[in-house]
């Protein structure tokens, strides 16, 4: 086979950094699953074809370090959401029977720490929205 170096590097490269960005980008497919289920192809390719196997990493360099850069840049540019413990009250009573039982938990004052608030986000179409558990709805 004979194909000009810009070409066998447009066609490993260009590939691998639409890859490698969409990792940076999507949380998603830099989990381990993902991860391995697009290393495995690469790996038998290199062992199937260990002549080529060089070749074909060496042009996927620019592609790599472009991926990388990008990488570093969304690392570098994002900004630092601190990380902190709210402490919150807890009561494990019920709150429409809280006049008849408020001499028993009188001098509860008690917090417990907290993960901090997130923000979740349903990725589910509006036809399969579940209802919060008790205790996790925002209201």
């Amino acid at each position: 086979w004979l194909l000009p170096t810009w070409l066998l590097v447009l066609l490993v490269s260009g590939p691998l950094l639409a890859l490698g960005l969409t990792m940076v980008y999507r949380p998603a497919w830099r989990r381990v699953p993902a991860v391995f289920a697009l290393a495995l192809p690469a790996t038998l390719a290199a062992v199937a074809f260990p002549a080529i196997a060089p070749l074909v990493v060496q042009a996927a360099i620019p592609g790599c370090l472009l991926s990388f850069l990008a990488a570093g840049l969304r690392r570098v540019t994002e900004p630092v959401v601190p990380m902190v413990a709210v402490p919150q009250r807890f009561d494990d009573h019920d709150h429409d029977h809280d006049h008849e039982h408020e001499h028993e938990h009188e001098h509860d004052d008690s917090t417990r720490l907290a993960a901090p608030p997130s923000l979740i986000v349903n990725l589910d179409p509006p036809a399969v929205v579940r209802p919060a558990p008790p205790g996790r709805s925002l209201s």
